[in-house]
């Protein structure tokens, strides 16, 4: 289900221990979808999502809801999130549609943006991503 006040598209900051923050990552917005990248990133202190104009929605710490600013999105993404956090339903993958790298320069791409998210973040999403 995609929430109709965002574009169809929200942006996703991975936060390191060191403060080091990965490229904008855009994910395809619904709320499975965040519902999902919130949990394969539980072991990150920070995620921020926004919106593609690049105005905060939520971030989490470590996999738990920090901050959300829009109160009705927050109550579509529980529901969704509290049984994936409990262990009661799996992750989906999550569709990444552009990794925040230059297309002209060969880094956005799965091939180079896995292994260096998982270098960094220390976040495996190999086989997590389509």
């Amino acid at each position: 289900m995609q929430f109709d006040r965002y574009s169809q598209k929200l942006i996703v900051y991975l936060y390191n221990n060191n403060g080091m923050h990965s490229p904008k990552i855009t994910i395809k917005n619904s709320i499975s979808q965040v519902a999902s990248f919130i949990k394969i990133t539980e072991k990150l202190p920070q995620i921020i999502i926004a919106d593609t104009c690049d105005i905060k929605l939520l971030n989490t710490m470590y996999g738990f809801i920090d901050i959300c600013t829009d109160e009705e999105y927050l109550n579509k993404l529980l529901p969704i999130l509290v049984p994936i956090q409990k262990g009661k339903q799996e992750p989906i993958k999550i569709e990444i549609l552009d990794w925040g790298t230059s297309d002209y320069d060969g880094y956005n791409n799965h091939h180079f943006m896995i292994p260096y998210i998982e270098r960094h973040f220390k976040i495996n999403l190999k086989d997590k991503c389509i």
